[in-house]
């Protein structure tokens, strides 16, 4: 199975900006992450796949690169869960 993945990543003043919870939307945000369909869930997980895929093509195109010093495992599941937007919101994640 070929996969093509393309990221673009809007400017920062294009992108819908989150605003500010407060004690009042808490409960709302909760609702809907437990809402979580599974096409979220297997969107996620083919992100996930793709991601590792794509990381090994650059680890094996760069000489003394191994695929963890690009991204580890770990960075892959939150990219492919939260999905950054912007190239801040790609920052944000560790």
């Amino acid at each position: 199975m070929i996969c093509m993945l393309f990221c673009r990543f809007p400017t920062a003043d294009k992108a819908p900006k989150m605003g500010k919870l407060d004690e009042s939307s808490i409960s709302q945000v909760n609702k809907t992450v437990q809402r979580q369909s599974e096409m979220d869930e297997n969107f996620s997980s083919l992100l996930y796949e793709t991601l590792r895929i794509l990381r090994s093509q650059i680890a094996e195109g760069t000489a003394g690169c191994g695929v963890h010093h690009i991204f580890k495992n770990e960075t892959l599941k939150e990219i492919s869960t939260r999905i950054p937007r912007t190239k801040e919101e790609l920052l944000e994640i560790n």
